[in-house]
């Protein structure tokens, strides 16, 4: 994933803004929060300056939003403006283990998203980030997180 981010950092003109810079925060999530919180909390979405966290329970949430402007500033760090974070209520399946198997057999269809790709000149980047984008929307599926 670091790797990933990197490339969306180098050349972050291509790649629609709200999805780099959630790359970027999901890369640091762990600096950003610290400790046990970045295992049981996780950024879902960006909308404008607004930054969506799915939460295990309402203690996770509460404790978090102790942290709002901690997180607001850390973020800002990265050059990724965020003025508003909401939290979400995900199921607890979302946090099992870090240890998640893979299923290489699932495909997600990334037709739908594929104008988000188009601006991206680098073939291996495309497909990397396709990759990671592909990942990330079979994550939200299997977990039933809606966005």
């Amino acid at each position: 994933m670091k790797k990933l981010v990197d490339l969306v950092v180098k050349q972050k003109n291509d790649f629609p803004e709200n999805i780099s810079n959630l790359l970027i925060i999901v890369s640091e999530w762990d600096k950003i929060v610290n400790g046990f919180l970045s295992h049981i909390s996780l950024p879902l979405k960006i909308t404008k300056d607004k930054l969506i966290i799915g939460v295990l329970d309402n203690i996770v949430l509460q404790e978090l939003s102790f942290k709002k402007d901690e997180i607001i500033e850390k973020i800002a760090l990265k050059n990724i403006l965020i003025n508003e974070i909401q939290f979400k209520l995900v199921s607890n399946s979302v946090f099992p283990n870090q240890s998640r198997e893979k299923d290489d057999n699932k495909y997600i269809d990334l037709s739908a998203y594929e104008n988000l790709f188009e601006n991206i000149k680098d073939n291996d980047i495309k497909d990397s980030f396709k990759r990671a984008f592909g990942e990330y929307i079979k994550y939200l599926k299997d977990n039933n997180i809606y966005i």
